[in-house]
């Protein structure tokens, strides 16, 4: 409050008390200082950005037309891209998930987690191939991604390939992944595959 008195024109202001605001619970005093700071600078990118991630779950054609001008402004924003990959991905629409992902990938190719992102809504599309060939490159650009191994794990049980299966499971324990359902899901593989 303070340092917007002093300058009313500090949009870093605006944006830190819209934050503290929606941390608070007040939504409309929260988006009101997102709008100022938009009203103050429209080319602020940053204000864009966290009105964008404010808006996903209630009105996710707001968040995603704030993203879409961030990339307007800069074409190169992975923060962007990867916001409206998430709120296409919250609301259940996968090809539209995907098309975000093949955006940010385009621009960042080394981008392992995009690759991950990517992989799942290919999965949940019916797209195992399309899934699979994702993870291999998640896991070649970023080996130690324990996730990428048991999502691999998973699809490749899918397709009956039970002895890739159980390879990716050992290497996710290795990597890291000690969950319970983790070692369930070995010993059923390994019963399939007649192991003791």
């Amino acid at each position: 409050d303070q340092a917007i008195k002093l300058d009313p024109g500090k949009v870093d202001a605006y944006l830190e008390r819209g934050a503290s605001k929606l941390m608070l619970g007040d939504q409309g005093g929260g988006m009101a200082d997102y709008d100022q700071a938009i009203k103050v600078d429209p080319k602020n990118t940053e204000a864009y950005l966290k009105r964008g991630e404010a808006l996903q779950m209630k009105d996710p054609k707001g968040a995603i037309a704030d993203y879409q001008r961030v990339i307007a402004l800069d074409p190169k924003n992975k923060r962007a891209y990867e916001g409206v990959a998430t709120v296409h991905w919250m609301h259940q629409e996968y090809d539209e998930t995907i098309a975000a992902y093949d955006q940010l990938i385009a621009i960042d190719p080394k981008n392992w987690y995009a690759y991950g992102c990517r992989a799942l809504a290919k999965g949940a599309k019916g797209d195992l191939d399309g899934a699979i060939a994702d993870y291999d490159q998640d896991i070649l650009l970023e080996p130690t991604d324990f996730n990428a191994f048991h999502n691999r794990s998973q699809l490749k049980k899918k397709k009956n390939d039970l002895t890739g299966a159980l390879a990716d499971l050992n290497q996710a324990i290795a990597l890291g992944m000690h969950d319970g359902y983790v070692y369930r899901e070995r010993a059923d593989l390994k019963k399939a595959l007649g192991e003791q």
